[in-house]
């Protein structure tokens, strides 16, 4: 059978067009019209299957509503996110020679959206312990007031009303800005009518009554329904008092004209359904006696929620499959996240050759090359107990910069060979060289020797590791503290896994072998997340939340776990709240002192950030909060305030780090300007830093 998106254009396909009587009533009736009617397609839908609900709605509008003498009829699509649908409606709409106007949907648009959380009370804070005390109905109203951004923009019914108000106003006296899902019937506009004339009406009150059956207006009833929806209005003119289109709360949209024109009804007596801290406006119309209430209208099936609690989550769940949609388009087009500048590169990386062939050496690494593992441990099992760098993130430590350029190994002391951490570290840099030689210079014995790597590390039965990093960053024999911690010895997953997407590009494993490596990724994945919420809420302003994080990003990414990644997403405003003061400083140091390496080391972890939100079509370096919290004063104000020029724990000055910082989110961003730190122009488009550091001449070391 075909599924119910085919079934739906079938009909639409087949369907009959108005009838002869209709439209040619239509026009006739729509000369000199006294009224508008705009109705709206999008913004109020929010049933269970809306791309089926709303097309079968109009269909049946176009193929049954009568004309009415006076009122002209048009239609306003109200970004359609679904450019599928958004064309059965035109071809529907211009079937019945029906004009429409349109509010686009526009991915960017939508993509700058991001969740706000800086006026959010701290005791109210979805990552602080008190908010898990809290009932689920105020944590719902929490979280639905975070994403009020993204709501507004898909879901903003007022908007699309004040928009039909401007429209309309030249064409007639009256406007209605109605829900796409309205019948008017003949004997219903002939109640609302003769009131149009009364000259000091201002504003028309039109009960609605919710239909369950819509084949019953076909037998043709003279008797007003019972009202049991809320009130449609309409306007007089250009009116003066439009449609809160600022409202952060998305149960109060139908509601909020109609408290403040003093309308009777359950909305007078209820308290408005919105967090005490979100400025809402109840300010009484000034010319609220010139309203009256006639006619009715029918809602068509099926009909939204009644329930404010269920229709937040309906409004969170229809923004996150947008969110989830637009991922995929991004994923599609884009399979590169660390180095998506790598496809417009017009030249060599200089040195790439020496660092592949000086890798090509390093012999296939594994943990279960350890001396010893801790008692009681498989073999497998990856364990890291010492201190280890914090240094730029994609191919930095002391270990690679000596290997690759042909200094013997090891280099880090005999300490760190008894754990895994220093083979790890090797492994990520010698696949990430050996997958760019061969890529750029189609050099197959780096190719090959790349695999060699991988397998080793990820798929021999015998050397693989497990895919958990429960004893990594120990503190004697403990455990680690948190997968936070823990998260920080595989921050350099982030170019591993492009370095991957261009050997499966290439063919290089088998399908048995690219399945194994799904696997692997999946549990690590699965891993990461478990108890992660608990961590967040105690260590969201440590630098190892923001490595997290983009470890999260980068394997949901590379394994199209979608939900996933735009959790994160959701997740990065509140992070960049918790760390940073709305000048750019860290809320951990006080304001106006040198950064710390800590902060230096958080900063390249924001950077990375940058640049896999922008290869998934997110400009991060855009945002600000409601408090004045933006990622691009964080880089600002480090540019401000760096260290004394010394080295860091890799050998690299603070200067040189934030300069290739710099380097690494300019080709993705130009709303970070830094006067006294000089551009690095001859750096590769969308590079990590690491080449900056390591293969670029005239860079301080």
């Amino acid at each position: 059978m075909p599924d119910r998106r085919f079934r739906s254009t079938l009909r639409r396909f087949f369907s009959p067009h108005s009838s002869p009587a209709i439209a040619d009533g239509q026009r006739q009736a729509e000369q000199n019209p006294v009224a508008v009617l705009f109705r709206i397609l999008g913004a109020a839908h929010d049933g269970a299957d809306p791309d089926e609900g709303l097309l079968d709605q109009l269909a049946f509008i176009l193929e049954h509503e009568p004309a009415h003498r006076g009122l002209q009829k048009r239609w306003l699509l109200h970004r359609l996110p679904d450019s599928e649908l958004r064309e059965q409606i035109v071809a529907l709409l211009d079937r019945h020679q029906q004009p429409w106007d349109e509010i686009p949907f526009e991915p960017q648009a939508y993509a700058a959206c991001w969740t706000d959380i800086g006026s959010v009370p701290e005791d109210c804070h979805p990552w602080s312990e008190s908010f898990r005390e809290l009932d689920s109905e105020f944590q719902g109203q929490i979280l639905a007031y975070v994403a009020r951004r993204k709501t507004r923009y898909l879901f903003n019914l007022n908007e699309a009303r004040n928009h039909a108000l401007r429209l309309a106003a030249p064409l007639a006296r009256w406007v209605f800005p109605w829900d796409g899902c309205c019948f008017l019937t003949s004997d219903a506009w002939h109640v609302i009518r003769p009131l149009l004339d009364l000259p000091e009406l201002a504003y028309l009150a039109v009960p609605s009554s919710l239909l369950d059956d819509r084949q019953s207006l076909l037998c043709g009833t003279s008797q007003p329904p019972l009202a049991d929806g809320l009130p449609l209005l309409g306007f007089l003119g250009p009116s003066e008092v439009p449609y809160n289109a600022g409202l952060d709360e998305i149960g109060e949209v139908d509601t909020d004209l109609l408290r403040r024109l003093g309308l009777p009804g359950p909305w007078l007596h209820e308290e408005p359904d919105v967090v005490n801290w979100s400025g809402f406006d109840i300010t009484p119309v000034p010319d609220r006696g010139r309203l009256v209430q006639a006619g009715w209208v029918y809602r068509l099936p099926p009909h939204p929620p009644g329930d404010s609690e269920e229709r937040r989550e309906n409004a969170r769940l229809s923004a996150r499959r947008i969110d989830m949609k637009l991922v995929r388009e991004a994923l599609d087009s884009q399979p590169l996240h660390c180095w998506h500048g790598l496809a417009a590169a017009k030249e060599l990386i200089p040195g790439l050759q020496a660092f592949a062939a000086n890798a090509r050496a390093v012999p296939p690494l594994s943990v279960t090359d350890k001396p010893a593992n801790l008692a009681g441990l498989p073999e497998r099992q990856y364990v890291n107990a010492v201190p280890h760098w914090q240094s730029l993130a994609g191919s930095e430590s002391t270990i690679q910069r000596g290997v690759l350029s042909g200094v013997l190994f090891p280099v880090a002391g005999d300490v760190s060979q008894n754990y895994d951490r220093t083979r790890l570290q090797l492994m990520v840099d010698c696949v990430c060289t050996l997958a760019l030689d061969s890529h750029l210079n189609d050099d197959q014995e780096s190719r090959r020797h790349a695999v060699r790597l991988v397998r080793a590390w990820f798929l021999e039965p015998a050397t693989a590791m497990i895919p958990d990093g429960a004893y990594a960053r120990l503190s004697g024999s403990e455990p680690a503290r948190s997968v936070l911690d823990a998260a920080l010895d595989f921050r350099d997953f982030f170019p591993l896994i492009d370095a991957l997407s261009l050997l499966l590009e290439a063919g290089c494993f088998t399908l048995a072998e690219r399945q194994q490596l799904d696997a692997w990724f999946d549990a690590f994945l699965a891993w990461l997340a478990s108890e992660s919420a608990v961590f967040l809420q105690a260590n969201s302003g440590r630098s190892a939340s923001t490595w997290y994080h983009l470890l999260m990003l980068a394997i949901a990414s590379y394994r199209g776990r979608l939900n996933v990644a735009c959790q994160v997403f959701d997740n990065l405003p509140g992070l960049l709240d918790r760390q940073f003061r709305p000048d750019g400083s860290p809320r951990s140091a006080p304001s106006g002192v040198p950064l710390s390496h800590e902060h230096l080391f958080n900063l390249q972890a924001w950077s990375n950030l940058v640049v896999i939100t922008t290869a998934l079509g997110r400009d991060l370096m855009a945002f600000r909060d409601s408090n004045g919290v933006a990622l691009v004063m964080a880089f600002a104000y480090a540019h401000r305030h760096l260290p004394e020029e010394q080295s860091s724990h890799a050998g690299v000055s603070a200067r040189s780090w934030l300069a290739a910082m710099q380097v690494q989110i300019q080709p993705a961003v130009s709303s970070v300007v830094a006067p006294d730190l000089p551009p690095l122009a001859d750096a590769s488009t969308g590079l990590p830093p690491f080449w900056t550091l390591c293969s670029r001449a005239g860079i301080p070391q």
